[in-house]
C-alpha cells in the first residue's frame, strides 16, 4: 500500500500533524507500507532530508486555501 500525506507544514518546530506522522511512518513501514509527504515548507528549510521518508516540499502557497500550482 502506498501513502501520500498532505500537510502544510513538516517543521518540527511546530509539532502536532506533522509529529504524528513521524511518528506514524516507521509504524507503518512494519506493515509493508510506502509513505511520502507533501508540504508547503521551503524545499531549502535544513530540517528537510532527515527524516527516513521521502518529503516533497513545494514551497509557499499562493492562496489562503494553500494552493501552489506546483
Amino acid at each position: 500500500m502506498k501513502i501520500l500525506r498532505l500537510i502544510s507544514s513538516m517543521d518540527p518546530v511546530s509539532g502536532g500533524p506533522c509529529q504524528g506522522i513521524r511518528n506514524a511512518i516507521p509504524e507503518l513501514d512494519t506493515l509493508g507500507t510506502y509513505n511520502e509527504v507533501v508540504c508547503l515548507d521551503d524545499p531549502n528549510a535544513e530540517y528537510l532530508g532527515k527524516d527516513s521518508f521521502v518529503i516533497h516540499a513545494i514551497g509557499a502557497a499562493a492562496t489562503p486555501w494553500g494552493y501552489q500550482k506546483n
